[in-house]
């Protein structure tokens, strides 16, 4: 049995002070993760492991710095809690998108893409312009790269 610590670095403002929390995990796998080997991911993957890398930065990033969070979006500094919340689900959102790139999974990467639209329209209703176009410029391009290997496929078992 293998073990796994994340340690994670959590930085707060308390009574106009920055202070640093440490906090650690330590969970087991029970068996071992076999990683397959490919030469080239597909074009849509691309598109999701850019995706998934830009949002885990971005959430360390913030995660890191959530005071300037507060001042990006304008938001008062009783929603600093939520904005450190935020920062974990982009690092999570991060990681298993990477992950499901990896796999080449492409339900997951069709499943994403209604789902990031919807996303940017919130956001852009909500004048959080550039979020807004990351998440819908992320699903156009996830969408037309998903469009053009159908196309490709299509094309390669018709030559053979």
């Amino acid at each position: 049995m293998d073990l796994v610590v994340f340690l994670v670095f959590v930085y707060t403002v308390a009574d106009g002070r920055r202070t640093r929390d440490i906090i650690i995990w330590v969970f087991s796998i029970s068996h071992t993760l076999t990683l397959k080997t490919t030469v080239m991911p597909s074009l849509a993957a691309l598109t999701i492991y850019l995706f998934g890398v830009t949002a885990f930065f971005i959430g360390v990033n913030d995660l890191l710095d959530t005071q300037s969070v507060l001042e990006r979006l304008a938001f008062p500094t009783d929603c600093l809690p939520a904005a450190a919340g935020n920062s974990l689900a982009a690092i999570a959102m991060g990681i298993y998108y990477t992950l499901a790139a990896y796999q080449e999974n492409q339900k997951f990467f069709i499943a994403t893409v209604p789902m990031r639209c919807l996303t940017a329209l919130v956001f852009w209703r909500q004048a959080w312009t550039a979020p807004a176009v990351w998440e819908g410029g992320g699903a156009i391009l996830t969408a037309v790269a998903l469009g053009l290997g159908r196309i490709l496929a299509t094309r390669k078992t018709k030559v053979q």
